[in-house]
């Protein structure tokens, strides 16, 4: 099941509990963080990966062809197994598509669909405002801002850059190999909730060359306008 961004499963290694979706509702998508953060750090961001997903449980096995045209009018999908179950992909141009079902007890079926979109920076609002309306339920998105950094920041460096954009860090983790962190944006929405403290930002840095650092910003996100 799709709950939460990627990077927030990576709390786990900080607090080691599950987390969970905190619905309070408010006007502000911590997406609007993601740059700012960013630039505190020194990142030049390369793009970002807009996903919109949902889930439901049906009584019997769902229509997958017309969810797949509902979700990539047009595209060619590719079938694989997953345990009892099956999952659909699709790949379009800057755009792909994800379908599992999965069968449950009583005849049940777990649905789980998502739409994904790599855009600039400057169009994440416009990507989630097209792949809104999934089919499969109650949309959740999320953004994940990718970049490059030619250093190698320390955890008090990251912490500074976190505190410099108005957010708390709640924990941060740095090594040889790269670094992990979480944060809370007062007032961005929507938040999650690992170990009972509320987040909504995630950072992810790999050093995967000796001089560049691929960087990670993720966040939860709302339908952008009212």
């Amino acid at each position: 099941m799709r709950a939460l961004p990627f990077l927030f499963s990576g709390a786990l290694l900080l607090f080691g509990a599950t987390a969970m979706p905190r619905t309070a509702p408010a006007q502000t998508s911590a997406a609007a963080a993601l740059v700012p953060l960013a630039s505190a750090l020194g990142v030049t961001p390369t793009g970002a990966s807009v996903e919109v997903y949902a889930t439901r449980i049906e009584s019997a096995p769902p229509d997958v062809g017309l969810l797949e045209r509902k979700l990539l009018q047009g595209a060619s999908w590719q079938t694989s197994a997953l345990g009892a179950g099956f999952v659909y992909r699709a790949a379009q141009g800057s755009r792909s598509a994800r379908i599992a079902v999965l069968p449950l007890p009583h005849g049940r079926h777990f649905v789980s669909c998502s739409s994904t979109e790599v855009v600039p920076p400057a169009k994440v609002a416009d990507a989630i405002e097209q792949l809104w309306q999934n089919p499969c339920g109650t949309n959740e998105s999320s953004v994940v801002l990718s970049g490059r950094l030619d250093r190698h920041p320390g955890a008090s460096a990251i912490a500074q850059a976190i505190r410099s954009i108005g957010a708390t860090p709640m924990g941060v983790l740095a090594g040889q190999s790269g670094a992990f962190a979480l944060a809370q944006l007062p007032g961005g929405r929507p938040e999650v909730t690992v170990g009972g403290r509320a987040m909504n930002l995630a950072l992810q840095i790999s050093y995967d060359k000796a001089s560049i650092a691929q960087v990670r910003i993720g966040a939860p996100t709302l339908r952008p306008g009212p």
